[in-house]
């Protein structure tokens, strides 16, 4: 893993312009050029499943540290939700967090705000982290707010 590293945001920016690029990603439009209203993919949720897949590309190819589950990536008008489990050692670490330092925590695997996978989302949506995996445990953050602004 540690050799891949280095091309791993190349190998992630290809699978995103390769999504991009597929016929299926980019919604009706697309596969039929002759539609009336181009902007209906992005209404009735083209824009939303390229997002989606984007988020998961990136996931797939940065990976996730040690102890971190993805359990689903969805869709809404505003958001790309990512839900992820944590093992029960990072349980127990983040419940130990002061409140100020969880969404340092959570939003180390946001994507940085300068990764393309922002631009296959939209520039007024966002990605938010969300946390479950126990009944009184669960946590969420804004990747917009929160997220390293490097590449």
């Amino acid at each position: 893993m540690s050799i891949l590293r280095p091309f791993a945001g190349l190998l992630a920016g290809l699978l995103l312009t390769a999504c991009a690029a597929s016929p299926e990603a980019q919604g009706p439009e697309a596969q039929n050029p002759g539609a009336q209203d181009p902007g209906a993919a992005a209404q009735s949720g083209g824009a939303s499943d390229r997002g989606v897949k984007a988020v998961e590309a990136y996931f797939a190819y940065e990976g996730l540290p040690a102890g971190w589950r993805l359990d689903s990536v969805t869709a809404d008008d505003d958001n790309v939700l990512v839900i992820v489990g944590l093992s029960d050692r990072l349980w127990a670490y983040e419940r130990a967090l002061p409140g100020r330092a969880k969404p340092a925590f959570f939003s180390a695997i946001c994507p940085a705000l300068r990764h393309p996978v922002w631009e296959f989302i939209g520039s007024q949506k966002d990605i938010v982290i969300e946390a479950r995996g126990r009944p009184l445990s669960s946590f969420h953050v804004s990747c917009r707010e929160h997220a390293p602004t490097g590449a």
